[in-house]
C-alpha cells in the first residue's frame, strides 16, 4: 500500500477509507518534520519511564524475597532457640534431681 503520488493515495483511500487519517497525518509530518522529533522525544521519555518502573518493580520484588527469606530464617532461629531452651530446662531439672540425690546420700553418711 505504498504510494508514489497523490493519485495512488486517492485510490488507496477510495478502497480503504480508514487510510485517509493516516495519509493526512503523514502529510502534516512531511510539512513539519520537527513534530517527528517531538514524537521521538516523547517515545524516549515514555521508554525511560517504563524502564524506571520496571527497575523499581524488580527491586521491590527482590526486597520482598529478601524479607521473606529473613522471616523464614528468624522462624528457624526461634525454633532452634526453643529446642535449646527445652534441652537446657531438661538438664536443669536433671541437675536438680541429682543435687537432691546427692544431698540424700550425704545425709545418710
Amino acid at each position: 500500500m505504498t504510494t508514489e503520488n497523490l493519485k495512488d493515495a486517492e485510490r488507496w483511500i477510495w478502497e480503504y477509507p480508514w487510510l485517509e487519517e493516516i495519509y493526512q497525518e503523514i502529510a502534516v509530518l512531511r510539512r513539519k518534520p520537527e513534530e517527528v522529533l517531538g514524537m521521538w522525544s516523547e517515545a524516549l521519555r515514555m521508554l525511560d519511564e517504563n524502564s524506571l518502573k520496571y527497575y523499581v518493580d524488580e527491586l521491590r520484588e527482590q526486597v520482598k524475597k529478601a524479607e521473606e527469606e529473613k522471616q523464614k530464617a528468624e522462624k528457624e532461629k526461634d525454633v532452634l532457640l526453643q529446642e535449646r531452651n527445652s534441652a537446657l530446662a531438661e538438664k536443669d531439672a536433671e541437675i536438680e534431681a541429682l543435687k537432691k540425690q546427692l544431698a540424700k546420700l550425704k545425709e545418710k553418711n
